[in-house]
């Protein structure tokens, strides 16, 4: 059906009483009460919800219950603060909507896109994209239009092919769609601008043009100094203006530009003290004090850098995200640790924040390739071989889903691309081949795969200098990986 034909309607495309509530919800989350009091109102609305669900609605009137059974289930969420005990409410959307909503309905893409969110704030990043990529498709075939509607599912698009590792050419393609499309508004709005602005940095490092994610980083960074005034006095902009120091700290480490970034993270610390932002009200704020832990740990100040990792773990564990985050901490103390020549503890920290990410996040996820990689390098370096394979294969396994191939083959994921990070994994484990011996396949015949391997990553690497336009990039590419080249030759 052509766009021309279809019916514009207000978002998003609830029934009239189910968005008047969903109105009042996004109210409540915006006042900066108690929060006693915010679940307080919380629990007020649930009632209301309740009394649509369970009072008299009308058997025939689906949109309503499935509209309702989406609320519900965003209330419990925040309610609960728990994506777990609030997802029986969303499947039931779900299921209700798949099995009885006509596939021309708008609902049925907004039922796709909330449903998403569940898998994807859960870390199975791959059904989100499923997901999202069906509710997309079903807005395009639904017989009206809600441009805020969607704006939201090519926002959550970007989201879930960027952190899947789904195509590069899509999460570029929606982060500039993105992007101009707010330029264009008659009355722009900063925080959105800047809140864009900050996914080019991460899009470009990600395929290790660090040239271009620095010119990205800068801009936004002078942009955020700019519009401070702006940007800061709304809601939750002291966090998305904090967050643009945060990229350039960011980029500036992955091009090994660690004294730079030593000081733009100190310049952030203070805004943080001239601010009077507490703890509490910047949530990235122990992800600052671990960057400057990496930092010191990149310079090979490794005291230094257990002091800032250890103040990161006074973080909370009181939700999902904390708990993700306390995880991946005990993993850096771990690397410090090895560094300091403490091998045993080491291995038992990482083994203690892999234990922690598992318990909170499903494989397969993209969210726990780096523990398992990083898990790896530290039995590589002590020599013990088979478990540091065993420990790549896993963080392959986590990024590649779809890999049918034996553990000796070059693996293969039609629907992802293959990251900087990916690449590397691989690398490394091609230089166990010529270490390794197997009872499953020859060591001649290892030898050939190792070769193999090397070929391949010759020509993802050959591919991907063609891509870029910047020199910085392509000499990261000769220089990052030139122990792959050796071990071929």
């Amino acid at each position: 059906m052509s766009q021309e034909k279809r019916l514009t309607v207000p978002n998003p495309v609830f029934p009239q009483i189910i968005q008047a509530i969903e109105i009042e919800l996004d109210s409540i989350r915006r006042l900066d009460i108690d929060s006693n009091k915010k679940r307080m109102e919380l629990e007020r609305l649930l009632v209301d919800v309740n009394e649509v669900l369970y009072s008299g609605l009308d058997q025939t009137d689906v949109r309503m219950e499935i509209s309702a059974l989406l609320v519900k289930a965003e209330l419990k969420r925040r309610i609960l603060d728990s994506y777990p005990d609030a997802f029986p409410f969303a499947e039931e959307a779900y299921l209700k909507a798949r099995k009885r909503l006509s596939p021309d309905d708008i609902l049925l893409a907004k039922v796709y896109l909330e449903y998403s969110k569940f898998f994807y704030y859960q870390r199975d990043l791959f059904t989100a994209r499923a997901l999202v990529d069906t509710s997309m498709s079903a807005y395009l075939k639904a017989n009206e239009i809600s441009e805020v509607l969607l704006e939201e599912i090519t926002d959550f698009k970007y989201y879930t092919y960027y952190y899947s590792n789904g195509s590069r050419d899509t999460t570029i393609k929606y982060v500039d769609k993105r992007y101009r499309k707010e330029l264009s508004k008659d009355e722009q709005d900063p925080y959105e601008i800047l809140y864009i602005m900050q996914d080019f940095p991460d899009m470009y490092a990600a395929i290790g043009d660090y040239e271009k994610a620095l010119t990205y980083a800068i801009q936004g960074y002078k942009y955020a100094k700019e519009m401070k005034a702006s940007i800061v006095g709304t809601r939750a902009g002291f966090e998305v203006y904090a967050n643009s120091y945060v990229n350039l700290i960011d980029v500036l480490i992955l091009r090994k530009d660690y004294e730079e970034a030593l000081n733009t993270a100190m310049k952030l610390l203070k805004e943080i003290e001239i601010q009077q932002i507490s703890i509490q009200d910047y949530e990235e704020y122990p992800a600052v004090v671990n960057a400057i832990g990496l930092i010191y740990y990149n310079l090979g100040q490794y005291e230094n850098a257990l002091e800032y990792y250890r103040e990161a773990l006074k973080v909370g564990r009181d939700n999902f995200d904390e708990r993700v985050y306390y995880g991946r901490v005990h993993l850096s103390i771990g690397a410090c640790l090895y560094e300091l020549g403490e091998p045993e503890e080491a291995v038992n920290y990482y083994k203690k924040g892999l234990e922690i990410l598992k318990s909170e996040i499903d494989m397969p996820s993209t969210s726990l390739h780096q523990p398992f990689d990083g898990f790896g390098d530290i039995y590589f370096e002590q020599g013990e071989l088979n478990e540091a394979l065993g420990k790549y294969d896993s963080a392959l396994m986590n990024s590649l889903p779809l890999n049918n191939k034996a553990w000796y083959e070059f693996p293969n994921d039609t629907t992802q691309e293959l990251s900087l990070d990916l690449v590397n994994t691989i690398a490394k484990k091609a230089l166990l081949f010529g270490k390794l011996s197997s009872d499953s396949i020859s060591r001649e015949s290892l030898y050939k795969h190792g070769l193999k391997y090397a070929n391949n990553i010759h020509e993802v690497l050959i591919n991907r200098r063609r891509q870029f336009s910047a020199t910085e990039g392509r000499l990261f590419l000769s220089e990052e990986f030139r122990f792959v080249y050796e071990q071929a030759i």
